[in-house]
């Protein structure tokens, strides 16, 4: 047979392969759902690394500027963190973004519905119903992802990937965390970047008109991711100050009563950011000149009252504040 007859016996037994439904075989679901998990695997870290080498590019421009030669961050400098900012926030919705690049590849094989995802939804969740022998199993981190803007439930892949890929999603936080290692001064630089009259200055090209604003938004955002509460300082912790939380008690004394005294305590669980703003709150001037305001970063019961040592720990005298914030 020559080389043309055995390319139609070739395309002839393929074709009969492809009829006969044996080429194209959807896998079975715990082949699916393994490749749901190694597909967020791999490219959450390609999420991370670009994202980290996208702001880095930016902050690496002003380190020049700034460490090296002394001057205010340059018109030069500005335009290169455009480039490296729209790369983290683009509405075109060309799948240019890290984002975007991310939800397509893991959409494609752990979304159930599409083609070749055999696995169901209570497999990536683990509720029962599910048709893989074993579960991913995203009910584990259902409260963990409250502090990735989640609900305190993943009942669905879209949920698992908004913890994953959100705005303050943990992929950014982990991103936010290498950044300000590398960069300490981050936070201060992101936020010149962002005030009025710096990168928005940079003139977009006619073709792209959203390119600058689009860039200040990513830019915006990241400058949240490292410094949540504004004060220009880093704050280590992931996902929002949300995540690590402590307590705060500001005793109010009426020193007008005397010995034995007249307290109240005001006890708040929140955030750090928050603790520290009700603390500088509870701290001000004194009410009408008899009643004392002081702030201890304990919970009520852990000290008693500054002025007449009276312990605070039953109600009426204790007032829970209730927490605006979830806290593991």
């Amino acid at each position: 047979m020559n080389n043309f007859g055995r390319s139609l016996a070739g395309l002839a037994t393929c074709a009969a392969l492809l009829s006969g439904g044996t080429a194209m075989a959807a896998p079975p679901p715990q082949t699916s759902l393994n490749t749901c998990q190694d597909t967020v695997r791999t490219e959450g870290k390609k999420f991370v690394q670009n994202t980290i080498a996208a702001v880095a590019g930016c902050l690496k421009a002003v380190a020049v500027d700034v460490i090296k030669k002394n001057v205010a961050i340059s018109l030069a400098t500005e335009e290169t963190c455009v480039t490296q900012f729209r790369k983290i926030w683009d509405t075109r919705g060309l799948g240019k973004s890290v984002t975007e690049k991310l939800r397509a590849k893991v959409y494609a094989k752990c979304l159930p519905g599409n083609p070749n995802v055999t696995h169901n939804t209570n497999d990536i969740t683990g509720d029962p119903g599910g048709s893989a022998p074993q579960p991913i199993k995203t009910r584990n981190i259902d409260t963990w992802c409250e502090h990735f803007g989640g609900d305190g439930s993943i009942d669905s892949f879209d949920e698992w990937e908004n913890c994953m890929a959100g705005s303050v999603g943990s992929f950014n936080c982990e991103a936010a965390a290498a950044i300000f290692t590398q960069f300490p001064r981050a936070a201060e630089w992101l936020a010149t970047l962002t005030t009025p009259g710096n990168m928005d200055s940079v003139l977009p090209p006619a073709d792209d008109p959203g390119r600058t604003l689009d860039a200040v938004t990513g830019a915006n955002l990241f400058k949240i991711l490292i410094d949540p509460d504004g004060d220009g300082i880093p704050n280590p912790t992931c996902g929002g100050e949300g995540v690590a939380c402590t307590q705060a008690c500001c005793y109010v004394e009426n020193v007008a009563v005397g010995p034995g005294g007249d307290v109240t305590c005001f006890e708040y669980t929140g955030p750090v950011a928050q603790v520290n703003a009700f603390k500088a709150m509870c701290a001000g001037p004194s009410f009408f000149g008899t009643m004392t305001r002081t702030a201890l970063g304990a919970p009520c019961a852990a000290a008693p009252s500054p002025v007449f040592g009276l312990p605070c720990n039953v109600p009426p005298a204790l007032v829970i504040i209730p927490p605006d914030a979830t806290c593991p």
